[in-house]
């Protein structure tokens, strides 16, 4: 087995990679997006993605759909990113991790260490500064965590889905290049050197805490905002434009507890900040034991992928809400399974509207959507017509409890 370390990542660790694949490379694009995500599947036959039948199956097809969300959001782009997939991961405190590969030439002092991931989505396939090797690499723990790969969810399965969309939009560079310290990959804290576009925008409550022009962290401020607490007023920040504009003009609450999280900490949504309907699929930690969980980045996340670069994001689905890249009878239990019910505004699952109740509005939300998208490949999807809204009681409400394990 080959050991391959992803040094230049924030917080990946060294991946064991099967030296062959048996499922070789398979293709997976929401229909009309330019970027397309490819997938080398490396775990030995009967392992991890390439269990055997179905199961394996499932799982490379959950993954795929993760990518066809991302890839609908990144419409407006042209690229092939190849990722290297295994499904082998050991480590009994890991779910799943992702990364980009690093290997184009160290740029100068400033905001530019950009992954091969996303010098590709911005800049095309030209852009690639390796080509014929992989852009990036996602690893799986199907051995300690009991998985859903599509929506059939039973009793203690936690969302592939929601964790590979998560997992993906880390290797687009949603992730600091800060240390515990406050030095970078490059240089020892409190010098000029090179940082991540996302950390052009990390702050505390004073303001940045890289300074624009001369790109020396501050020291002093960064030691007490990282391990500062529940955001707003003590932890880290991001105040970027269109994350703050997306935020009603205010800084976004990255993860920063009063103990250091290497690998959550500063790279993440505050999951002690963003709870309840307000929950990003960026937090550092999913409030769902199991079940269906977060499947769409909210306005917020998308306004810091704006903020990093993506600045040609395409419209999201309306009526998709378990963010499939699909209108259909997943977006409808959604809403029947919290039928005339109050719910916090804005509820990112049941109530598209957006006015607190789920009722008619949102489900004429969804059939007006109906079979917008491309459908997953598991769905077998009746015509509107065959839709019969039965009584208002009986339906099952997705509930969210709290979740104490660490995802990168």
């Amino acid at each position: 087995m080959d050991i391959q370390c992803i040094a230049r990542s924030r917080w990946a660790s060294c991946i064991g990679l099967a030296a062959a694949a048996i499922w070789g490379t398979v293709s997976a694009s929401q229909a009309g997006a330019a970027v397309t995500f490819n997938y080398n599947f490396l775990d030995a036959p009967g392992i991890g993605f390439n269990a055997s039948g179905s199961t394996g199956a499932d799982r490379r097809a959950g993954l795929a759909q993760a990518g066809d969300y991302l890839a609908g959001l990144l419409a407006n782009y042209n690229a092939t990113i190849n990722l290297d997939v295994t499904g082998s991961e050991t480590d009994d405190f890991l779910l799943a991790s992702a990364a980009s590969n690093f290997n184009a030439p160290i740029p100068g002092n400033g905001f530019g260490d950009r992954g091969d991931v996303m010098l590709k989505i911005l800049g095309g396939d030209g852009a690639d500064p390796a080509p014929g090797t992989a852009d990036g690499v996602v690893s799986w723990n199907f051995q300690d965590f009991s998985w859903e790969p599509l929506s059939d969810f039973q009793p203690g399965e936690l969302d592939l889905i929601s964790t590979a969309i998560h997992e993906m939009t880390h290797t687009l560079g949603f992730s600091s290049d800060i240390f515990e310290d406050g030095s970078s990959f490059f240089d020892p804290p409190g010098v000029a050197t090179i940082w991540a576009p996302f950390d052009r925008y990390v702050a505390d409550s004073s303001g940045a805490i890289i300074n624009d022009t001369t790109f020396v962290l501050n020291t002093t401020r960064w030691n007490t905002a990282s391990v500062g607490g529940t955001g707003p007023v003590n932890g880290l920040l991001f105040n970027g434009p269109n994350a703050m504009a997306a935020n009603g003009g205010n800084p976004v609450a990255l993860y920063s507890p009063t103990t250091w999280e290497e690998g959550s900490s500063g790279s993440h949504t505050d999951s002690d900040f963003f709870t309840g309907a307000n929950e990003q699929l960026m937090n550092s930690e999913s409030s769902v034991l199991d079940g269906l969980d977060l499947r769409t980045l909210s306005p917020i996340e998308l306004g810091i992928l704006q903020d990093i670069g993506y600045t040609l994001l395409a419209t999201a689905i309306e009526g998709d809400l378990d963010g499939d890249g699909f209108v259909g009878i997943t977006d409808l239990n959604i809403v029947l399974g919290a039928w005339n019910q109050n719910v916090p505004p804005g509820d990112p699952l049941a109530d598209p509207s957006g006015d607190g109740f789920v009722g008619l509005i949102d489900l004429n939300t969804v059939l007006g959507n109906w079979n917008a998208g491309t459908p997953p490949m598991e769905l077998i999807v009746p015509e509107p017509g065959a839709l019969i809204l039965l009584s208002t009681g009986g339906w099952i409400v997705f509930k969210r409890r709290r979740l104490g394990h660490w995802r990168a």
